[in-house]
């Protein structure tokens, strides 16, 4: 699991450091967040934490879609797109993110 922090991290980086232009820059940013959102629920699944602690993340989890699905809407909006939608999965996160690591490094 650390591995997968680790990757969620570097990640959310790669968020911070794009200077974002274009809609594919958009849709990179948004996938990566998506991204380690849902590899974060999946942690928070399966750590042992209290209960209020669990749903205190998970809350802030759902907080944090909801912000993603707005900014695909005005992103959507500011570019002309009809579809910005990526939707990732919960599962096979660590896959993924390996996946995304690994075009990133080429």
């Amino acid at each position: 699991m650390p591995e997968i922090v680790a990757n969620v991290a570097a990640l959310l980086s790669q968020v911070q450091s794009l200077e974002i232009q274009t809609t594919d820059d958009i849709r990179q940013a948004i996938f990566i967040l998506e991204l380690a959102n849902g590899c974060i629920r999946l942690i928070v699944g399966q750590t042992k934490l209290n209960e209020t602690t669990r749903t205190t993340l998970l809350a802030q989890s759902t907080k944090i879609d909801l912000l993603i699905a707005e900014t695909r809407r005005e992103a959507a909006h500011l570019f002309g797109e009809t579809d910005l939608n990526l939707g990732i999965a919960d599962d096979g996160c660590a896959a993924a993110i390996r996946v995304r690591l690994q075009r990133q490094s080429r």
